[in-house]
């Protein structure tokens, strides 16, 4: 099972292969022996981070952009995204001495996370790596005691390993938030230059005011023109006219002529009954 969808199936052998996988790749690091040497072990952070598809390391713009990749390659690509992401926080975990602090930056470092397209270039360098990894016959398995009960994900203790994540509801007002006060602040740096002073007015938030008189006589008058498709169907629709009258002319002609051969007829049958 190599797509996203073996994350979640029954007794989870995606997670129990790829966390394998990623120690096999990750172990000549020194941000994986510095962890390791604090006793932060994959299993306890890796399978929050996949099963909830990096929502803990990424914002959700960038997430977005690189869902796309994730679920074309599979394991390789979940594989590769977590190293290059581990290689960038690397300064972040070096830095930190103990257990705690570490599992608090693993848990969200959204604030410190790369752009999607810088995200994407650094996690194709080790897509050949994994692959190579993966093509390898006897794959193992880290024992991962995890239980699932309906959409929820159960530790050894009962504890649900995903509560910490914050839910669609709550993240996606938090991006909506983040999106208008860059737009707002996108809007006060364009209004200060004095060349673009044009612009300010169309980062305003919506009044009910009316503008000013002086807007209303500036602004260029617009000539209205027929639209191209409506020309063509009036053009269609005389072509169908003129159609139709040519028909009605034919079949009169064609009623007339008939007409004329029945009286021809008539007349010879006429004659020669006589005869």
């Amino acid at each position: 099972v190599g797509s996203v969808r073996g994350l979640w199936l029954p007794d989870f052998p995606l997670l129990k292969t790829g966390i394998a996988q990623f120690q096999a790749l990750a172990k000549t690091r020194p941000w994986y022996q510095h962890l390791c040497a604090q006793g932060v072990e994959a299993r306890t952070y890796l399978p929050q981070v996949w099963l909830g598809l990096f929502t803990a390391w990424l914002p959700l713009p960038s997430l977005v952009e690189c869902i796309e990749f994730l679920e074309g390659c599979g394991l390789t690509g979940i594989l590769s995204m977590t190293l290059a992401l581990l290689d960038h926080f690397s300064h972040l975990l070096l830095k930190e001495a103990s257990k705690d602090s570490i599992q608090r930056i693993l848990s969200d470092c959204k604030d410190e996370a790369p752009t999607a397209a810088a995200l994407l270039q650094e996690t194709r360098k080790h897509q050949a790596q994994v692959s190579m990894m993966l093509l390898r016959p006897n794959q193992e398995q880290v024992d991962l005691q995890l239980s699932r009960l309906g959409s929820r994900v159960l530790d050894a203790d009962g504890i649900e390993i995903m509560s910490a994540l914050p839910s669609l509801s709550e993240l996606m007002p938090a991006e909506a938030v983040t999106s208008e006060a860059k737009v707002s602040a996108l809007g006060t740096a364009m209004s200060q230059e004095s060349s673009c002073m044009c612009w300010s007015w169309c980062f305003r938030r919506p009044s009910l005011e009316k503008a000013p008189a002086s807007f209303e006589a500036s602004k260029p008058k617009v000539q209205r023109r027929a639209s191209f498709k409506l020309n063509e169907q009036r053009a269609e629709l005389e072509s169908l006219r003129k159609a139709s009258t040519q028909a009605q002319e034919s079949h009169k002609d064609a009623r007339e002529e008939a007409q004329r051969r029945r009286k021809r007829l008539s007349w010879a049958q006429a004659g020669s009954d006589r005869l």
